[in-house]
């Protein structure tokens, strides 16, 4: 049994769990806190923001005829400074809090409370539950691969150097959060369409509020602080031995590297997804598994894939169809087998994202009695180095 815990901040808590039963049934589940989305829209366009937009694309190109600004071009906006500058403040500053986060999923709506602890340089410990079930058991999670501060509602280095490349940053005024004054910073997709919108700490530029929408204008997204404090750190649990810390997992230098010597080898990993989704993280477990990390700066989708054959039935997952593909779902979850190999897809974007990252992977139909022997015995000879 390998247990992996994760917090990525982004995406709020993942816990997954995969189970390998050899030689022929690989189980992938995937619990995950979920946001509850509100359908509204956006349809009037500030003229400042659709002059930054038009502003931002004209100075990559030079000529006005590039669709996507260049980061160097993006980076040098009001807004995006104040996005780089929470990203800093993310890893720098020490707080405690309650975050609320609400998320539209795949197989409806769902509402998670989480206590906060980040000391400055340290580690974030994140305590969370289901709202709708305040007496549930809570989870300690923190980053198993790097042990570094995730960032507060995504707001990392790495994501924020993807959103300059994707996204027009829109300084819109001001707001208050939690009784704290903030700045109000919108992302703008090239067409002028609004993507997202960030509530930054007047004082120490900590992201205190995130909302995110659709390409349909809706909602799906909306995360906040509803008490935040700064300054020393109480007392509270400590990550220091986590389930996660002794599951094998191994984070990546370079991602792209580690895709390109498993496709050598026959792993159909997919070095981008579609919609703009970059690779950017990775990880390897010592059980044969493989965590992908795609991101535009703003949505992101983890790929967890291993050799095996999806058990057809799986608590907590229901079947469904998608993109005319035969797989399971769980609230934020994705799964199927296909060609000897077993995917599951976590994440945080919209529904429509999410379709199209499961339809640009492989699939097949259920194999028959001979096929299933055969890779039955194929898998047996990749006991000793799962990967080869």
């Amino acid at each position: 049994m390998l247990t992996l815990t994760q917090n990525r901040r982004s995406k709020t808590l993942l816990v997954a769990v995969v189970s390998v039963a050899i030689p022929a049934t690989l189980m992938v589940v995937a619990i995950a806190g979920n946001l509850m989305g509100q359908a509204r829209q956006d349809a009037a366009i500030s003229s400042s923001a659709a002059r930054q937009v038009a502003a931002a694309a004209k100075a990559a190109s030079g000529s006005g005829n590039s669709a996507q600004p260049s980061f160097a071009a993006a980076e040098s906006t009001p807004g995006m400074k104040l996005l780089i500058a929470a990203a800093e403040a993310g890893r720098n500053v020490s707080y405690q809090g309650v975050e609320m986060i609400a998320r539209s999923t795949m197989t409806g709506t769902s509402t998670v409370l989480s206590t906060i602890s980040h000391s400055s340089g340290g580690a974030t410990v994140t305590e969370t539950t289901q709202a709708a079930a305040p007496t549930a058991a809570t989870q300690l999670s923190y980053d198993p691969y790097q042990n570094l501060p995730e960032g507060v509602f995504g707001v990392t280095k790495p994501l924020v150097t993807l959103l300059a490349a994707n996204y027009v940053a829109v300084l819109k005024g001001s707001g208050t959060v939690a009784g704290r004054a903030a700045r109000v910073v919108e992302l703008r997709r090239m067409n002028g369409q609004l993507a997202a919108r960030f509530w930054l700490d007047d004082q120490t530029g900590l992201p205190l509020r995130r909302e995110d929408y659709d390409t349909q204008s809706q909602l799906i997204t909306e995360a906040t602080f509803i008490q935040v404090s700064f300054g020393a750190v109480q007392a509270s649990p400590s990550p220091t031995t986590p389930a996660s810390a002794s599951t094998g997992w191994n984070g990546v230098a370079v991602p792209a590297t580690l895709v390109s010597t498993l496709r050598t080898k026959g792993w159909p990993l997919p070095a981008v997804l579609p919609g703009g989704l970059s690779l950017y993280a990775g990880a390897v477990s010592n059980a044969g598994a493989v965590d992908l990390s795609y991101s535009d700066g703003l949505f992101e989708v983890s790929l967890f894939v291993q050799r095996g054959i999806l058990s057809p039935k799986l608590a907590g997952w229901q079947s469904a169809r998608l993109g005319g593909h035969s797989v399971l779902i769980s609230a934020r979850g994705v799964t199927w087998s296909a060609s000897g190999y077993v995917y599951t897809v976590v994440s945080d974007a919209s529904p429509d994202v999410v379709i199209e990252a499961v339809t640009a992977l492989p699939h097949d139909t259920p194999p028959g009695f001979w096929s299933r022997l055969g890779r039955g015995l194929h898998r047996l000879g990749h006991m000793v180095d799962p990967f080869r």
